[in-house]
Protein backbone atom coordinates (compact mmCIF):
# COMPACT_ATOMS: atom_id res chain seq x y z
CA UNK A 1 0.00 0.00 0.00
CA UNK A 2 1.09 3.71 -0.47
CA UNK A 3 1.27 5.94 2.44
CA UNK A 4 -1.26 8.17 1.27
CA UNK A 5 -3.89 4.93 1.07
CA UNK A 6 -2.07 3.77 4.35
CA UNK A 7 -3.07 7.43 6.24
CA UNK A 8 -6.66 7.11 4.65
CA UNK A 9 -6.64 3.63 5.45
CA UNK A 10 -6.28 4.73 9.55
CA UNK A 11 -8.06 7.58 9.57
CA UNK A 12 -10.98 5.72 9.25
CA UNK A 13 -10.31 2.19 10.95
CA UNK A 14 -11.87 1.36 14.46
CA UNK A 15 -9.82 -0.53 16.61
CA UNK A 16 -10.35 -3.84 14.93
CA UNK A 17 -8.98 -2.47 11.62
CA UNK A 18 -5.86 -0.81 13.47
CA UNK A 19 -4.86 -3.71 15.15
CA UNK A 20 -5.24 -5.68 12.41
CA UNK A 21 -3.15 -3.07 9.88
CA UNK A 22 -0.64 -3.54 13.04
CA UNK A 23 -0.52 -6.70 13.89
CA UNK A 24 -1.34 -8.47 10.79
CA UNK A 25 0.32 -9.35 7.44
CA UNK A 26 -1.45 -7.76 4.27
CA UNK A 27 -2.35 -9.30 0.95
CA UNK A 28 -3.20 -7.67 -2.11
CA UNK A 29 -6.11 -8.61 -4.59
CA UNK A 30 -8.90 -7.52 -7.29
CA UNK A 31 -12.25 -8.88 -7.01
CA UNK A 32 -15.25 -7.81 -8.98
CA UNK A 33 -12.41 -4.58 -10.65
CA UNK A 34 -12.03 -3.72 -7.15
CA UNK A 35 -8.61 -3.65 -5.53
CA UNK A 36 -8.54 -4.67 -2.10
CA UNK A 37 -6.11 -5.07 1.32
CA UNK A 38 -6.62 -8.11 3.56
CA UNK A 39 -5.05 -7.75 6.60
CA UNK A 40 -4.95 -11.01 8.61
CA UNK A 41 -3.21 -11.68 11.82
CA UNK A 42 -2.46 -15.19 13.89
CA UNK A 43 -5.03 -16.80 15.12
CA UNK A 44 -3.22 -17.42 18.20
CA UNK A 45 -3.21 -13.96 18.87
CA UNK A 46 -4.37 -12.30 22.23
CA UNK A 47 -7.02 -10.01 20.82
CA UNK A 48 -9.35 -12.03 18.19
CA UNK A 49 -12.19 -10.32 16.44
CA UNK A 50 -12.92 -12.08 13.33
CA UNK A 51 -8.95 -12.50 11.99
CA UNK A 52 -8.35 -8.99 10.29
CA UNK A 53 -10.08 -6.75 8.26
CA UNK A 54 -10.42 -5.74 4.38
CA UNK A 55 -9.78 -2.07 2.96
CA UNK A 56 -11.21 -1.50 -0.36
CA UNK A 57 -8.86 0.71 -2.01
CA UNK A 58 -11.37 1.42 -5.24
CA UNK A 59 -14.31 2.70 -2.87
CA UNK A 60 -12.04 4.21 0.03
CA UNK A 61 -13.71 2.34 2.59
CA UNK A 62 -13.20 -0.13 5.00
CA UNK A 63 -15.97 -3.53 3.93
CA UNK A 64 -17.93 -5.78 6.47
Amino acid sequence: MKKEEITKALASAGYREKYAMENGTVRKHTQNGETLYTFTYSSRAQYQDANGATWNATRGAWTN
